[in-house]
């Protein structure tokens, strides 16, 4: 494949050597059997760096079409491992927060338990009533 800067330039200069024919063939400085063979050569080299141009510009937009499609589908892939990552740590956190755990010792024990099964979570915050009933009552005072 032809790069794109040296088929602009081989379609210019190919312009440019029809151009310089007809006007050599317009002032009778070109004979007529020599006009025809500059002007099918020129016109050859034009089709031919044209037809260079157009080929790299639509490889040019498959390859981008590609690389887009291809990066799209790898974040799919990461949006659902994130998904079943994020899923898979609430179904944890739901078997530490079981209703069946009455007293905050059970809690303790459930919390520990989930601590050291699941590295994913590195510390638990558990607020007892009165500071969380404090932050609801001092976020609404404001």
């Amino acid at each position: 494949m032809t790069p794109l800067r040296v088929s602009i330039f081989a379609a210019i200069a190919a312009a440019i050597l029809l151009v310089t024919v007809f006007e050599l063939m317009r002032s009778r400085r070109l004979q007529e059997r020599y006009a025809l063979l500059w002007l099918l050569t020129g016109l050859v080299v034009f089709v031919l760096a044209v037809n260079g141009a157009l080929e790299t510009w639509f490889t040019y937009n498959g390859t981008i079409d590609l690389l887009a499609k291809a990066q799209s589908e790898k974040a799919d892939a990461v949006a659902r491992r994130i998904q079943q990552f994020i899923e898979e740590i609430e179904r944890q956190i739901s078997f530490a927060t079981r209703a069946s755990a009455t007293t905050v010792e059970q809690r303790r024990s459930d919390y520990q338990l989930l601590l050291l099964e699941v590295p994913a979570i590195e510390r638990l915050i558990q607020l007892g009533l009165e500071r969380h009933s404090d932050k609801k009552k001092n976020q609404y005072s404001r």
